[in-house]
């Protein structure tokens, strides 16, 4: 209950009585910035009063970010309000949000006035420039020379207007007040600009080969073993690799995930994939015909055999649902027993074909139960003129 009025409290009175809950989704889209799926609930296809319009493209934001905070701020026409049926909108979750200029709500302690972020924006406009101008260099040093007239064509008429209203002596900015507009809300804030350049794929953070020099790679290498080192105290301070796989060994239906584990961790030489592909290759490569003896004294007996594999337990499944869950196949085996004289010889010859030398027990197999007879006769003394059984230690 406390958190539906307060739902209603950061929305326009009485707006969702004229949305029917019908109308309720659950949407599934992919982060704009971190690229990972999200599911989120929305009354309709999306919220008008917290969607905005940036670059013809509908941004869907946590409705909580949008109480004090001013980074979706509407800025003449670079973000308007979307409509209310938009179509395929843009998403951002909550840590994006945070990561790229905005701030999410936090309710108050008893007796405390409501806050906000206006100082947490302070050096935005220095941001700002400093992308700008990053993007103007990669501009620049391209040979993209069409884009480059474009941009001159279009802020050097400002930066002229600019240079003329900055003293020599000084060196700031004197403001006309008759003239000029309100900055505030014209200018764009950090969060606008960051969702522009996402939009059109522009990564000021790219490396030139320029820049790759000595210095750089050093501090970069230092930069990766430092954060290597930390997460490995971190791993050993909050997970036991000994006890994970003790409890992975212990039940036989985790042997699969074990060995990811192990693929994952590079214990292993080699990966799933690896295996996977060796293994279609081995059974390619397999040829049973190979392994059969071809000599005239072999006397051959052939097995077809047509087998349905079931599931092993129907814990979780219909018992009666066994169409889906069962897998045929066709086994052939081939029984090989050598003969003392060549079949050729012996053919016309039923007894010698019918022997106890084809079928029945063979030399080894005899020897190995006289073996177990006087393994027991041995240990076991029986009377039988008393009927007692002594047992020998």
């Amino acid at each position: 209950m406390p958190h539906f009025n307060f739902d209603q409290k950061i929305h326009i009175k009485k707006s969702k009585s004229h949305k029917s809950t019908e109308q309720s989704h659950i949407q599934f889209r992919q982060c704009l910035f971190c690229f990972r799926n999200y599911y989120y609930f929305t009354r309709g296809k999306s919220c008008k009063q917290h969607s905005s319009n940036i670059l013809n493209r509908v941004i869907l934001t946590p409705c909580i970010g949008q109480i004090n905070c001013k980074a979706l701020k509407k800025c003449d026409n670079i973000c308007k309000e979307a409509s209310e049926n938009a179509y395929r909108p843009l998403f951002i979750c909550g840590k994006c949000f945070i990561n790229n200029g905005g701030h999410l709500y936090i309710k108050p302690k008893k007796e405390k006035k409501l806050t906000n972020c206006d100082e947490q924006h302070v050096n935005d406009s220095s941001k700002q420039l400093k992308m700008i101008g990053q993007w103007l260099i990669t501009i620049g040093k391209s040979n993209e020379n069409k884009l480059q007239n474009l941009i001159l064509f279009t802020i050097a008429p400002s930066i002229f207007q600019i240079l003329e209203n900055i003293s020599l002596k000084k060196c700031s900015y004197v403001q006309q007040t008759s003239t000029t507009p309100d900055i505030d809300l014209s200018i764009p804030s950090l969060f606008h600009l960051r969702i522009a350049f996402q939009l059109k794929n522009i990564n000021i953070d790219t490396i030139s080969m320029e820049e790759l020099n000595e210095n750089y790679c050093k501090n970069l290498g230092k930069e990766f073993a430092n954060k290597l080192w930390n997460s490995r105290k971190e791993l050993e301070e909050s997970l036991w690799f000994s006890q994970v796989l003790t409890s992975l060994t212990r039940k036989p239906k985790m042997a699969m995930y074990l060995t990811d584990l192990l693929s994952v961790l590079k214990i292993t030489s080699h990966s799933n994939d690896y295996e996977r592909i060796l293994e279609k290759k081995r059974m390619n490569n397999t040829d049973p015909r190979k392994r059969l003896q071809q000599n005239s004294n072999i006397w051959n007996l052939a097995v077809i055999d047509n087998i349905d594999f079931k599931q092993k337990t129907f814990t979780y499944g219909n018992i009666f649902d066994t169409t889906r869950e069962t897998s045929h196949t066709t086994i052939r085996m081939t029984f090989q027993t050598e003969l003392p004289n060549p079949i050729n010889e012996t053919k016309d010859n039923e007894k010698e074909l019918i022997s106890d030398q084809v079928f029945g027990l063979n030399n080894t197999a005899i020897q190995i139960m006289d073996l177990f007879d006087k393994i027991f006769d041995e240990h076991l003394a029986f009377s039988s003129g008393n009927f007692l059984c002594r047992r020998l230690l």
